[in-house]
């Protein structure tokens, strides 16, 4: 259903599958999985290779999580969930190590392990009459990037992301600063 390179290995990806199972690949071995991850119930809909740590991926799923995995362990280190809906897709931050994106049908989830491993720091509700499909961090600038179902595109800016007194990560999502759609 889904797969992401790896950022440093050459030739290693990660595989979500409808069991619920990643499998971590290598081009060279083409017959056998490197490595075997089970933990989610249900299909694995994203995964992601941390930009930080190689040795880090997060995986999203229709059983509503999001786990954190070590390349060298097949249990995920922790598990996230602030509902039982499916998570579309998951996405580290390219600029802090601890912020991922969780997205799903009716929110976008931005958590920060820093702030909190128990509940996202930051909640933004899909329209009434729309779901939400796609996000991405913008590499740039402090941005996030939303697609939705009706053809919609909109770009929050993150405000406060940097290194508060205590060395935690501040977040809050503005309104959007840019909409583009079929209107």
């Amino acid at each position: 259903l889904c797969f992401h390179f790896h950022t440093e290995a050459l030739g290693i990806y990660l595989a979500g599958t409808t069991q619920g199972v990643i499998h971590m690949c290598s081009y060279s071995n083409r017959d056998n999985s490197l490595e075997t991850f089970q933990k989610h119930s249900r299909p694995v809909s994203s995964v992601a290779w941390s930009p930080f740590s190689p040795d880090l991926f997060l995986s999203g799923s229709s059983d509503g999580t999001v786990q954190l995995w070590r390349r060298d362990s097949p249990t995920p280190v922790l598990g996230f969930s602030s509902s039982e809906t499916t998570v579309f897709m998951v996405r580290w931050s390219p600029k802090w190590p601890t912020v991922f994106a969780a997205l799903k049908a009716e929110q976008l989830e931005i958590w920060d392990l820093k702030t909190s491993t128990l509940d996202p720091t930051v909640v933004l509700i899909a329209p009434e009459s729309a779901e939400l499909t796609s996000v991405q961090f913008c590499p740039d600038t402090d941005a996030v990037v939303l697609g939705d179902s009706h053809g919609e595109v909109k770009v929050h800016q993150l405000q406060n992301l940097s290194l508060s007194h205590n060395g935690q990560v501040t977040i809050r999502l503005l309104p959007p600063i840019f909409t583009g759609g079929d209107e």
